[in-house]
């Protein structure tokens, strides 16, 4: 609920002395009267006396705040370093100026967090996003003084010609690819994705365009939405109607969502948990590099990859080779202590442990904690999932000590962050099968409690 009103009064009836004890010589026991909108009326009476009321300063809404400093235009003669530096805005040619006899510029600047993790809104119509100009300063960059406040606008269509307005595009505008040639480097920069969202200024005619050499910080919310109140896995597709805090999502899409990433690409069998694909400059074309998370396995079979390979080849663009090749898989191994409970023997405990983290599929049982459909693309390892699993095994009193390793890629440390995260291109693997002991092991050290 959202607190509306607060009164601050007391009780003279009531008498009590500085510790709040009832006292006839004392003073009215103060009181704050707390008010909210009737909407939010509770569905039945408390107990007081067994009742707590916990509050936040500012609302508490979903989401990591992020920073990105960008330019417009080239680099000045004079500038420092830190200003050099920075990426510029996307420019696009506009419409056609009659006046001046040539196209108005148009500025662009993808939002770069909100194409994984969204944007954040403060309603329908208000992003939760600030747009002010800076300068160099302090070895860093500060706010420039006496700036105009620029405004957010659903549609440029209303501003000025130099009203300091911009607006939002869905998609994200940023660089496709970048290649050297001749000692040069040639970066090509385009609508990349439909995900997130692009800043975009005005061109001179409907609102401000910014000339070259200034300079920009956009603060903004990212928006995860309903990956940020519930776990996808513990929902059904229509179980979820309503999301408790509004704002998080876009406009114009439903308030809750649940969908499940499920062979995107036409295979025969549905076979397909995930696909991707990369695109590489070999030399004088692009080339596609595609890959695909199978089900219920942790590698592509031969049979697999030849079915995704003709399939590529049917739809890949002419002039355009493209290659199928394995997915980027991270095996791990992990080094688990446990204390036992009494009763139980750590033997067994050992046992059940791993059964449960990396265990066959069986009928009428749970799929193992590392079965290879949990984890998928850009998956991390949350170390309190993980713990979670082991603790719920039976005959574990506590979990003592994890440790982790990325099999040729880090040695063995304590598993003692939040998790352990992958590229966006990479997936987990433990497959626990000394048949491939490449693909992941698992050791677990059990003792008897006291």
């Amino acid at each position: 609920m959202r607190i509306t009103a607060v009164e601050q009064t007391n009780d003279p009836l009531f008498l009590v002395d500085v510790n709040g004890n009832p006292d006839p010589a004392g003073n009215p026991l103060d009181i704050t009267r707390i008010g909210w909108d009737a909407a939010q009326a509770l569905p039945f009476e408390l107990c007081q006396d067994e009742t707590e009321l916990l509050g936040n300063i500012v609302p508490a809404i979903a989401g990591a705040s992020v920073s990105e400093i960008f330019r417009i235009g080239p680099p000045g003669a004079n500038e420092p370093v830190v200003a050099s530096d920075l990426p510029r805005a996307l420019e696009r040619e506009g419409v056609y100026d009659t006046d001046n006899g040539g196209r108005r510029l148009v500025l662009r600047w993808g939002l770069r967090a909100s194409e994984a993790a969204g944007l954040g809104w403060l309603d329908p119509l208000t992003p939760d996003l600030v747009l002010r100009e800076i300068e160099p300063g302090g070895g860093g960059f500060v706010p420039v003084a006496g700036a105009d406040h620029w405004t957010y606008l659903p549609s440029l269509i209303d501003a000025q010609p130099d009203d300091p307005a911009f607006t939002l595009e869905e998609g994200v505008w940023r660089e496709i690819i970048r290649f050297e040639r001749t000692g040069v480097t040639i970066s090509h920069e385009d609508y990349a994705t439909g995900a997130g969202f692009t800043l975009r200024f005005g061109d001179g005619a409907f609102g401000r365009s910014p000339p070259d050499g200034t300079f920009f910080e956009v603060i903004y919310r990212t928006g995860p939405a309903p990956g940020a109140s519930l776990a996808d896995a513990n929902l059904a597709a229509d179980s979820v109607t309503v999301l408790a805090e509004p704002g998080s999502q876009p406009p114009n899409q439903p308030l809750a969502l649940a969908t499940a990433v499920s062979n995107p690409l036409p295979i025969e069998n549905g076979w397909v948990q995930r696909g991707g694909a990369r695109a590489r400059w070999t030399g004088s074309w692009l080339t596609e590099f595609v890959t695909a998370d199978p089900e219920g396995a942790f590698a592509l079979s031969e049979p697999r990859r030849g079915e995704l390979s003709n399939l590529v080849d049917a739809i890949r663009q002419a002039g355009r080779e493209a290659f199928v090749v394995d997915p980027d898989f991270i095996s791990i191994d992990l080094d688990i202590s446990v204390c036992v409970q009494p009763g139980h023997y750590p033997g067994d405990v050992e046992a059940r442990i791993i059964d449960a983290l990396t265990g066959r599929r069986r009928p009428h049982h749970p799929l193992a904690f590392f079965d290879p459909d949990h984890f998928t693309f850009g998956d991390p390892l949350r170390r309190s999932a993980l713990e979670a699993a082991v603790q719920s095994t039976p005959g574990v009193h506590g979990v003592e000590d994890i440790r982790i390793r990325a099999r040729r890629i880090t040695d063995w440390r304590e598993f003692d962050q939040p998790d352990f995260r992958v590229g966006a291109t990479q997936i987990i693997r433990l497959q626990n099968d000394p048949v491939f002991p490449e693909r992941g092991s698992l050791v677990v050290h059990a003792r008897a409690g006291a």
